[in-house]
């Protein structure tokens, strides 16, 4: 085989869903994109009710700092709590389960929880 590179691409094995394109790449399949959005239901920031479709895609893991485009990866943010996610004093760890963990400038501590699902 004479391939100059390789993508890896993580399938859901009953959907076919893709869930992780790794570092393969920094925008997000349609596939993930949907898996994101049905898992949040709103923007991940502690109190916002926005819905997921009107949100960004946010790597939690910045790209540029290694990163990966993945479920594990990835949460919806309006653009109001993702541009202040970058502001200084803020940080944000995602756990599994698609928990995110903030803490603010002033050292407080919020989790959040995917919505639950419909069924």
């Amino acid at each position: 085989m004479n391939a100059p590179s390789f993508t890896r691409i993580l399938i859901q094995p009953e959907t076919g869903a893709v869930l992780s394109v790794g570092r393969g790449q920094y925008r997000v399949p349609a596939d993930l994109q949907r898996a994101v959005r049905l898992r949040d239901g709103t923007c991940r920031a502690p109190g916002c009710g926005r819905r997921a479709r009107a949100c960004d895609l946010d790597h939690s893991v910045a790209w540029e700092d290694g990163g990966t485009t993945a479920v594990g990866n990835l949460a919806c943010l309006c653009r109001h709590h993702h541009r202040m996610k970058h502001l200084p004093g803020w940080s944000l760890d995602h756990g599994p389960g698609g928990v995110l963990e903030w803490t603010t400038p002033a050292g407080r501590h919020h989790r959040t929880a995917p919505d639950p699902a419909p069924f």
